[in-house]
């Protein structure tokens, strides 16, 4: 039974909204400010998965990767405040996986994972960062894009087989059409190269879990710099996406979107 992963990442209960896409619907990511002097009853459920349905809240937390356990504890407490069912949690290869062949350290990882599931939230975890072993040519250490889109899939699969019940899905990668996370350009048909890789490595190991793909940023189109969610999707289906991804991420973290040919709340409902 699956049990319940980034919180809104601000520790301080200001409201952020992060839009999550989960099985076949966005889910919006919200963290609740809470007065403190307002209790707030919170309903427990014996175990924690994503609910696909529109009304699901969930929130972002990247901050709680590297905090200390006590910390992670005290921040994991206020995420059960709020009533919200789902954790985003980032879960960074460079992190675990520092040097090739080397002793895996998932210590932040288990830190935050177990602090959600002993809250009963359901966990979804993005996996990025690439280690700088695996830096492509011309990318930046933790924003390049794998040298190899089958080494980036065992490591998925090794996180798939070390959360297996507890995490209810995983986004693969963060952002990948902007150069902020993917570098040295973004390219629909190389970030497809990853869906297709990890996909059946992730399912092998856990077919129940959810996998997400485009984790899409809500950004215009600038050559080399950034490429529009609706292109994007668009150029990932020409290179074969269909069929690697069972929901698609938008983050619509960006209001100042006005062209409808640009960025159209529809893409939320694209699915493999």
């Amino acid at each position: 039974m699956r049990r319940a992963q980034y919180r809104g990442p601000y520790r301080t209960f200001l409201t952020v909204a992060v839009a999550v896409v989960v099985a076949v619907v966005c889910v919006v990511g919200i963290a609740v400010a809470l007065p403190p002097d307002k209790p707030r009853l919170v309903k427990v459920i014996a175990a924690a998965a994503i609910n696909p349905r529109p009304t699901t809240i969930g929130f972002a937390d990247a901050d709680t990767y590297g905090m200390s356990q006590a910390d992670v504890e005290e921040t994991a407490a206020k995420w059960a405040l709020t009533k919200v069912d789902t954790v985003r949690v980032m879960i960074p290869w460079a992190g675990v996986e520092p040097v090739r062949g080397g002793t895996l350290n998932w210590s932040n990882v288990d830190t935050v994972v177990d602090a959600a599931v002993a809250k009963n939230l359901a966990v979804m975890g993005f996996i990025n960062s690439t280690p700088s072993w695996a830096v492509a040519p011309g990318g930046r250490p933790l924003s390049s894009r794998p040298v190899s889109p089958d080494l980036y899939a065992d490591f998925a699969a090794r996180v798939a087989r070390r959360y297996a019940d507890k995490n209810a899905a995983y986004e693969i990668w963060n952002e990948p059409n902007a150069i902020t996370f993917y570098t040295p350009t973004p390219d629909p048909a190389g970030y497809t190269g990853l869906l297709k890789a990890a996909y059946p490595k992730i399912k092998a190991v856990d077919p129940s879990v959810t996998i997400i793909g485009g984790e899409l940023g809500a950004v215009v189109d600038s050559p080399g710099v950034t490429i529009n969610p609706v292109r994007f999707v668009t150029e990932m289906y020409a290179a074969g996406a269909k069929g690697y991804f069972d929901a698609l991420s938008f983050h619509p973290a960006d209001y100042s979107l006005s062209s409808p040919k640009e960025c159209r709340p529809r893409i939320h409902r694209s699915i493999s």
